[in-house]
């Protein structure tokens, strides 16, 4: 017992006035692992010239977290179009208490392509707008969202996001929410909307096929008048043993 006593004492001293090597490397380690950490979480800002402006180039910083990037939107609106292309985890979420507002920054077919990737994006109102007021242009001009890839198979998920539209009819079909050929497309607690029942629109709501699972929840489609020859809402298993979960919308 003695002993026990007298090995506790010497250790507890011991941290008091040195450190072990074995010390040092465990807290070089540490320091490590949260700067490698720290490189994945990101803040976006398009009017803080301290803060990344753009999503791309947060994805362009090497993370090694498994879990992927984080990257949150501190402004109230948000300007890019963005591709991603990159097989890792990667979450984007509006930060400034409500929903931040995301457009296209130029005239452009996407606002986002998903080609790869895990890609979650949470508590954003995306908006189409116009660009050149003395010959207007719809930006986007096809699609808010657009995922496919069939030999990549993408995953996206949104949660809390809200897509607004824009009236009247255009020369090509216009989606706010394109998937095909993707893992998994999850949407929970979003809002579709039109531009009300007394305003035609060609600009369908959501459109998939060839997924192999896709839960809408708590979702909501509404003020629509669609003239569209895919519909307001086109959703296609497309594949065998495709799943589909609808609940609460």
């Amino acid at each position: 017992m003695f002993f026990t006593i007298l090995l506790t004492v010497t250790l507890a001293l011991g941290t008091e006035t040195s450190h072990s090597p074995s010390q040092y490397i465990l807290s070089q380690a540490s320091i490590g692992h949260k700067s490698s950490n720290d490189a994945c979480k990101s803040i976006v800002s398009q009017t803080d010239t301290l803060q990344i402006h753009y999503v791309a180039d947060a994805l362009n910083v090497e993370c090694a977290d498994p879990e992927g990037y984080e990257i949150t939107l501190v402004d109230s609106e948000h300007f890019e179009q963005l591709e991603i292309n990159k097989g890792s985890i990667i979450i984007i979420k509006g930060g400034n208490g409500s929903a931040t507002i995301w457009k296209a920054q130029n005239e452009t077919e996407k606002v986002i392509n998903l080609v790869q990737g895990d890609l979650t994006l949470q508590n954003i109102e995306f908006q189409f707008t116009i660009l050149n007021e003395t010959e207007p242009v719809l930006s986007p001009s096809t699609y808010i969202i657009y995922a496919e890839n069939d030999k990549l198979l993408p995953s996206l998920t949104l949660k809390q996001c809200t897509f607004q539209s824009f009236s009247g009819v255009f020369d090509s079909n216009i989606y706010q929410v394109f998937i095909c050929d993707v893992t998994k497309a999850e949407f929970i607690d979003c809002s579709f909307k039109g531009t009300g029942i007394d305003k035609v629109s060609n600009v369908s709501l959501i459109h998939i096929e060839f997924c192999n699972f896709t839960t809408l929840k708590k979702c909501k489609f509404q003020d629509a008048q669609i003239y569209h020859e895919g519909g307001s809402v086109t959703l296609e298993a497309g594949i065998e043993n495709g799943s589909f979960v609808i609940q609460d919308c």
